[in-house]
């Protein structure tokens, strides 16, 4: 049994179609890309797994437990992190405070166990040496690093990671990749990305979304290489897609 298992999910804005019956699974140790044009739904899929959005149909299930129509809040309780493309920390906080404040209220972790989770987290994406930096200071690659940490603080089990590389210069890019590269091992990623090059650097299996519907899920050279990946960019190889 997967970790993640997305089966026959669909949505619809009056006659705008979003998510048309898709299915998918992933496991502990796997990394998944979603990639495809503005509308072709990804941020519906996003939404709908972390309970942002509610599904018209199908089922998704975390670990064997319907989770379909659960919360956003008890979907992090039981093991769902989100990173999004834009950070939100609280700037008056300290880097540590933020991830505490994570673990404690999104993880509803005792204060012992939420400042061992924070240290440990701070270490695992590479803030610790400025754990005492007002959030509110960070570059824009650290303020990203800071979402993922919160994310890793509620003791996630899946991350879902939106576009985090957006805006980030080319090293800085490849800086996060290895940070994500590192966890991928002890937890089920799904990152949605326009960035092709980072994710070919991460991803097992690529999926490509269009008008809601999923074209490919597959290797990512494959992905990469289709003909359907260049008809949907208008030509342009996926690489250059940036």
């Amino acid at each position: 049994m997967a970790l993640l298992e997305v089966v026959k999910l669909s949505k619809r804005f009056g006659q705008i179609v979003v998510a048309d019956d898709i299915n998918l699974e992933l496991d502990v140790g796997e990394c998944v890309g979603v990639i495809g044009p503005n509308g072709a739904g990804k941020s519906s899929l996003f939404g709908m797994i972390s309970g942002i959005l509610k599904p018209d149909s199908g089922n998704i299930r975390l670990n064997g437990e319907d989770i379909t129509f659960l919360s956003t809040s008890k979907r992090a309780r039981l093991g769902i992190g989100l990173a999004f493309q834009i950070p939100k920390p609280f700037a008056g906080l300290t880097v540590y405070e933020n991830v505490f404040a994570a673990a404690s209220f999104g993880g509803q972790m005792s204060a012992a166990k939420a400042r061992s989770k924070s240290l440990e987290v701070l270490e695992r994406t590479d803030l610790a040496p400025i754990g005492n930096a007002l959030a509110g200071s960070l570059t824009l690659l650290n303020r990203k690093r800071l979402e993922l940490a919160k994310a890793l603080a509620l003791n996630a089990r899946l991350l879902m990671l939106d576009e985090i590389g957006a805006g980030l210069t080319e090293r800085e890019v490849m800086r996060l990749v290895e940070t994500i590269a590192a966890l991928k091992s002890e937890y089920a990623i799904i990152w949605i990305e326009h960035i092709a090059h980072a994710l070919k650097a991460v991803a097992d299996r690529i999926v490509v979304l269009d008008f809601g519907r999923k074209l490919l899920d597959s290797h990512p050279d494959e992905v990469m290489n289709s003909t359907v990946v260049k008809k949907i960019y208008m030509g342009l190889g996926v690489e250059e897609h940036h």
